[in-house]
């Protein structure tokens, strides 16, 4: 995809040193919640869209957009970190690094389109003629 960039070739080569930096970003052993891009679908720009696994927590959106490796290995997107500490987001980074090489791309992408507008539109309308239908034969 042409809006698909990749910062690092070697993913993998930067886990081990953002395990460190991870161990070392909070005083108080907690990390902040930081949700990105909250209510926006996957896009094709998104990492999802280009067929790139994510790390995340496991709460809101996400628990309807990534589908965990561990509980799904052919068609896993990500892996959740199930709560919000240090200790958690270095054995979700560690797990990561295990499970990396059985990510699909192809995979990520095709549960990313899931959520494509166009998608998302055709099945509201579904829903709603589908409905209007229902209710007028009452």
């Amino acid at each position: 995809m042409d809006s698909c960039e990749i910062l690092h070739p070697r993913v993998a080569e930067m886990l081990p040193a953002l395990r460190d930096m991870i161990g070392q970003l909070s005083i108080a052993r907690r990390v902040p919640q930081a949700e990105l891009a909250i209510g926006e679908p996957p896009s094709d720009s998104s990492p999802a869209g280009c067929g790139t696994p994510v790390i995340a927590y496991g709460n809101g959106g996400a628990l309807e957009t990534v589908v965990d490796i561990r509980r799904h290995p052919a068609k896993g997107t990500g892996l959740f970190f199930p709560t919000q500490t240090t200790e958690a987001l270095i054995e979700a980074v560690e797990q990561f690094e295990s499970h990396y090489a059985h990510f699909s791309p192809e995979a990520i992408r095709m549960n990313a389109e899931r959520f494509d507008s166009h998608i998302f539109t055709e099945q509201y309308l579904s829903f709603i003629e589908k409905a209007h239908s229902a209710f007028s034969r009452h």
